[in-house]
């Protein structure tokens, strides 16, 4: 475990001191003010057409799904732009050879890069989502109805547990296959595009209007479903593969 901890470590201060990392978090910033100036008037909207409805009832919805998704979007990004960058470096420099001889087993290897993955990604979407809720209610909810309203108990199962099991196997697949296969750039990109139109299909999608806690339920399938892609999919993990990945 110590020497898990070591990559974990090493790997993390070099996320916090990439460039790319820290213009990353300045727009996504960007982007989720555009996200809640839009929602600002989404609920303004809503309030004046149901006027005789609790506001309550009409915006709590808004707030666990914004939350939720903020959450989930933000972190897998963060996950993806980490992996990305470090394997890329790794592979560039040649040095992903000399980590292999390391005393550690593949799968430990294997291990301690998601975690380094996981973590700064995970602590960014709570932060994000944590600041989007007091940016809803300090600036949009508050001013029209006069107090707070909070996100309901889907929303939190939601954000504080299926959130970090859907990036964590996540990230363990990112990394699976950027060490299996050359071409790293595309396999984010296809990440990417598969979790967008993933999260219209629940945002959008009629299950959602019937029932706040299908959306936990979904994603808790999603999550099933990634952590056995990783364990079929790491019986392809070979240093014979990673070495020759590296050279492609």
């Amino acid at each position: 475990m110590k020497e898990i901890m070591v990559i974990v470590k090493k790997d993390l201060q070099e996320t916090v001191r990439n460039k790319v990392f820290l213009l990353s978090i300045a727009v996504t910033i960007f982007l989720a003010y555009y996200m809640l100036n839009n929602m600002k008037n989404t609920i303004g909207t809503l309030l004046n057409t149901n006027a005789g409805v609790e506001p309550a009832v009409l915006i709590q919805p808004i707030i666990d799904v914004t939350l939720f998704i903020l959450a989930l979007l933000t972190a897998t990004y963060f996950s993806s732009l980490i992996s990305s960058y470090t394997l890329l470096i790794e592979k560039t420099k040649h040095s992903l050879e000399s980590l292999l001889c390391t005393p550690l087993s593949l799968k430990q290897f294997w291990f301690g890069k998601t975690m380094s993955m996981f973590i700064p990604s995970i602590v960014i979407g709570f932060l994000f989502s944590i600041a989007a809720f007091c940016a809803l209610n300090i600036f949009i909810i508050s001013p029209k109805v006069g107090y707070w309203i909070y996100p309901g108990a889907a929303s939190l199962v939601a954000i504080l547990i299926v959130t970090p099991a859907i990036v964590l196997f996540i990230s363990a697949l990112f990394y699976l296959l950027q060490l299996i296969i050359a071409n790293v750039r595309t396999i984010n990109i296809i990440f990417m595009c598969v979790i967008l139109v993933a999260v219209n299909i629940l945002v959008l999608g009629p299950v959602i209007s019937t029932s706040s806690w299908a959306i936990v339920f979904i994603s808790l399938g999603a999550a099933v479903i990634l952590g056995l892609a990783d364990l079929f999919l790491s019986r392809l993990l070979t240093k014979e593969r990673i070495v020759l990945s590296s050279k492609g």
